[in-house]
């Protein structure tokens, strides 16, 4: 296909290099023992993720959205790690349709919405160890202040 044909805008992606790389953290995966999960919130496109399903142990989602699209996309096999800071009560019976794993933000998260999952989602909940490793505190996760994820010592 010609370059100058493309209709834009368009999001173009070399299918070669996504597979190959796939494959090589699979590998890496596999021979560490480690499950490898990809976070659609990175690349949400239909066609990257039935090509990264291939190779991948499940999915990370943060949103009802992006559980409700990986499970279109991919299928009802597709394993489906949810953590949604901000998770609402109303949309806590269709995400637990999709999400294999449903991680809480919060202590009082897990306390107000947890008691109210009957299925088999497994239940957990997101840790931040204050443990900061980045330079840039806006791209800091363990930041002073942060809302990501439950203090170690209240956990």
């Amino acid at each position: 296909m010609d370059h100058l044909s493309v209709e834009t805008p368009a999001f173009i992606y070399d299918e070669a290099a996504i597979g190959a790389d796939c494959a090589r953290i699979a590998r890496l995966a596999h021979a560490s023992g480690c499950k490898l999960l990809f976070s659609v919130k990175a690349l949400a496109i239909a066609g990257v993720l039935e090509m990264v399903g291939r190779h991948v142990d499940g999915f990370s989602t943060s949103s009802l959205f992006e559980s409700l699209l990986v499970s279109k996309v991919v299928g009802p096999a597709a394993v489906i790690h949810t953590t949604c800071p901000g998770l609402r009560a109303q949309d806590l019976a269709e995400m637990v349709t999709t999400s294999n794993y449903l991680s809480f933000n919060s202590v009082s998260q897990l306390e107000l919405l947890g008691p109210a999952i009957d299925n088999d989602v497994q239940l957990g909940i997101r840790v931040n160890p204050g443990v900061s490793l980045v330079s840039d505190a806006r791209y800091d996760p363990c930041r002073k202040y942060s809302k990501l994820g439950a203090p170690l010592h209240e956990v």
